[in-house]
């Protein structure tokens, strides 16, 4: 909190001070890693935000939000291959949020068709799961592929002719 309030203050130098006192009185402190990593990033400091994300990872591998901060960090500064791996290991995560969130980076970075592979994979593990048919039916109108997202909407809407968000997709 001092930390912020000195960003507020335009004293960048005593925040990061303050921050990395942090961490060095507590260095398994994940909290204070993490401030320092989202420090950096907000400062436009990426390879150091990256190196403290990655250090805190090391302690508290599943920390999903960290994940997900540090692949669009790596998206940021152009490093696909990484922001590719971390997106692929938070959609692995124990916090099913995520769940999609390779996928959507894959169809983000322009590679639709192997987003759309994946929609589809998430969608067959799980097909009660109507996020992931969404997801789906997204990925096929945004590449006209109409007649594969209608044939999805009828049969969900045949196996369940009450589904409301199918009947509401296949409206639009």
């Amino acid at each position: 909190n001092l930390a912020r309030i000195r960003m507020m203050l335009n004293d960048r130098e005593e925040a990061e001070k303050l921050l990395w006192n942090a961490t060095a009185n507590t260095p398994k402190d994940t909290k204070a890693i993490f401030a320092l990593a989202d420090f950096y990033y907000i400062t436009g400091d990426l390879s150091k935000a990256a190196e403290w994300y990655t250090r805190g990872l090391h302690i508290e591998p599943d920390n999903a939000p960290v994940l997900a901060a540090l692949g669009r960090l790596h998206t940021k500064a152009g490093r696909e291959r990484d922001a590719d791996a971390v997106f692929a290991r938070l959609a692995q995560n124990p916090d099913r949020r995520f769940r999609y969130s390779h996928a959507l980076r894959l169809f983000e970075s322009g590679r639709k068709d192997a987003a759309i592979v994946e929609f589809t994979r998430l969608f067959k593990e799980t097909p009660e799961d109507r996020e992931a048919r969404t997801h789906l039916i997204n990925a096929y109108l945004s590449l006209d592929r109409y007649r594969e997202a209608e044939e999805l909407l009828a049969s969900a809407i045949s196996s369940n002719p009450k589904d409301v968000p199918a009947l509401v997709q296949r409206a639009r």
